[in-house]
């Protein structure tokens, strides 16, 4: 072991995620319900950043390097903070069909990044590089009813985006097409695939 370092909150919230920055790997992000740290290895130790603005009273759903420089993090409430180090640079709205999306998922892609969560939604948002800041360019609904996006991932080329539901069902968006293929995870099933 190199290094440990224990993370709590007031309430001693669970970690639910962690995350390591792709092309820093000595800088480290860890997520719970009212719980967001970021860390860096340094001197054999890990060390906490603190941010610049308060985000205590939050609750964290995901988070996702998007570049080395950025940190985006969603939360419960429809929001995305774009963190650059210990400042929360922008607080994005994340919106379906006018309602807030409790964001579950986030995944970086070539243009910016994809997120997914309550009521189906899938939502890209779209980097603008002389104003380095992100915008919210698509939105898609992968079903008619009260389902959440739990997982999103990207094939290597980025023709393809699949979301994991909460129900079991996935759903593949083809990227260039802007299509959706609904894809039944029984029928997965059946062809080979089995359950953890």
């Amino acid at each position: 072991m190199m290094s440990s370092f224990k993370v709590t909150n007031p309430s001693n919230t669970p970690i639910s995620q962690v995350q390591i920055n792709p092309v820093d790997s000595t800088q480290i992000s860890v997520l719970g319900q009212s719980l967001f740290r970021t860390l860096r290895y340094q001197e054999g130790q890990l060390k906490q950043f603190y941010l610049n603005n308060r985000t205590e009273s939050k609750v964290f759903l995901s988070h996702c390097w998007v570049t080395e420089q950025y940190l985006v993090v969603g939360t419960e409430n429809g929001k995305v903070l774009v963190i650059d180090g210990s400042e929360v640079k922008i607080e994005l709205d994340a919106v379906c069909g006018g309602k807030p999306v409790a964001v579950q998922a986030i995944i970086a892609y070539s243009k910016g990044f994809i997120c997914g969560g309550s009521n189906n939604a899938v939502l890209f948002f779209d980097r603008v590089e002389e104003k380095e800041m992100f915008v919210q360019t698509r939105e898609h609904t992968v079903c008619n009813d009260e389902r959440s996006v739990k997982d999103i991932c990207i094939s290597p080329n980025e023709d393809f985006a699949t979301c994991a539901l909460t129900n079991g069902e996935m759903y593949i968006l083809a990227l260039g097409q802007q299509e959706l293929l609904k894809v039944n995870i029984s029928l997965l099933i059946k062809l080979g695939l089995s359950e953890f």
